[in-house]
């Protein structure tokens, strides 16, 4: 059966992350995910932005790259814009 991760995040550290309430998540990538997925058939997905990277997208542009086109990004923006 393909699957479509329908919520997952990705966290690197080599970007920036904020404590949210106290809470900093353990670091999650791309290969960690990979690796954990392996043996399911994920065709896609959506990443999603935690409160734990603020506004700062650059992880989830990078992690779409990576991941390819059938998967999508759910951004966490600040309410102004």
């Amino acid at each position: 059966m393909q699957i479509f991760d329908a919520h997952f995040h990705i966290i690197d550290f080599k970007y920036p992350v904020v404590e949210n309430n106290g809470y900093l998540p353990p670091e999650s990538t791309i290969k960690q995910y990979q690796h954990q997925t392996k043996d399911l058939d994920i065709i896609g997905g959506a990443i999603v932005s935690g409160s734990f990277q603020a506004f700062d997208q650059a992880y989830l542009k990078a992690s779409l790259k990576l991941l390819g086109k059938n998967f999508f990004g759910v951004a966490n923006i600040p309410h102004h814009m």
